[in-house]
């Protein structure tokens, strides 16, 4: 069937258990069981000038940061000025913001790699501490994928690895 999708910003598990409940739910499984493909890619660019953290997309003429929250977030950390209220006008972000701060130590700023790499490792910590908790979780199948989507102007490629 089609896929559920469940991205957010930065590629961030914002969903929470009762997103991936919803998830599991739509999952076909008239044999009994059912089975999951799950890929954890947050993304970075690196533009025509080989610098990390901006794209030259097709169709634009200037360069674009990617993963554009990522960059923002990474400007507040290089300002000290890390914004860490919930902005109910902007939940994906201070969410993002309020989660990657727990796993950067006080007063780092990682670089832009290392920043796309926590996410990475956040997300899938996230999704193997939520799911576990839910019922009928260890009677499902899950191919979980990993990595770091790049961007290029030459197209999209995926730096990655399957988890058992």
């Amino acid at each position: 069937g089609p896929p559920f999708v469940m991205g957010s910003m930065a590629g961030m598990l914002l969903m929470g258990a009762a997103g991936l409940r919803a998830a599991m739910a739509h999952a076909p499984g008239a044999d009994g069981r059912r089975r999951y493909v799950v890929y954890a890619m947050p993304h970075v660019g690196i533009d025509a000038d080989g610098v990390i953290g901006s794209v030259n997309r097709p169709g634009q003429d200037r360069k674009t940061p990617a993963c554009g929250a990522l960059m923002a977030f990474r400007a507040e950390l290089e300002s000290r000025t890390v914004k860490g209220d919930l902005d109910p006008y902007d939940l994906e972000m201070s969410l993002m913001r309020q989660r990657l701060l727990r796993a950067i130590p006080y007063g780092d700023v990682p670089g832009v790699v290392e920043l796309t790499t926590i996410a990475r490792d956040v997300i899938l910590e996230d999704l193997r501490r939520t799911a576990v908790k839910l019922p009928g979780w260890d009677e499902v199948d899950v191919a979980l994928f990993s990595g770091i989507q790049v961007h290029t102007g030459d197209g999209d490629f995926e730096i990655g690895r399957a988890h058992v």
